[in-house]
């Protein structure tokens, strides 16, 4: 099936627009859509914070697909993106899934605190020092470090020592 990149840019100032739209456009992307959304998220200013516009790849039959599921989110409707682009791609590279998987939200040495697990809330990642991820929203880790870390988990359960 064919990709899309979405890429919008907000009004100067949408800021407070935006936030008072946020839980209406997270519900929408959490229903049932035209497209499948495999990658979605604020672009973010140089201050690395603040929330300037949003960008989605997808993957829908058509470009009319990705036009309904456009016309229909609710920044749409407030208004708040200046500027909509909606591009072809051509995925080249996916390194999704395979030898490596994503951190999920919440998970234990994820930095996510104030996000709760399977939380859609923006959030910025972090690392440990030599550049091992803590968070997955940018950043991926080999499978051995997850299995790893569900061992420590699971062995709190039961009761037994983290490193036992």
């Amino acid at each position: 099936m064919p990709h899309f990149i979405v890429h919008c840019l907000d009004h100067a100032g949408a800021a407070e627009r935006r936030l008072a739209h946020y839980e209406a456009h997270k519900a929408y992307l959490a229903g049932p859509l035209p497209v499948e959304t495999l990658v979605s998220g604020p672009l973010l200013a140089e201050d690395g914070a603040t929330m300037i516009g949003s960008l989605f790849l997808l993957e829908a039959p058509d470009r009319a697909a990705v036009e309904a599921f456009h016309h229909a989110d609710p920044f749409r409707a407030a208004g708040i993106w200046a500027e909509v682009r909606i591009h072809p791609f051509l995925k080249r590279v996916d390194r999704r899934g395979g030898a490596e998987a994503r951190w999920p939200p919440g998970f234990p040495g994820c930095r996510l605190a104030a996000a709760p697990v399977g939380s859609r809330a923006p959030a910025r990642s972090g690392t440990r020092a030599g550049g091992a991820a803590l968070c997955p929203h940018a950043s991926t880790v080999s499978r051995a470090a997850i299995a790893a870390a569900l061992r420590g988990l699971t062995r709190r359960r039961r009761g037994g020592a983290p490193g036992s």
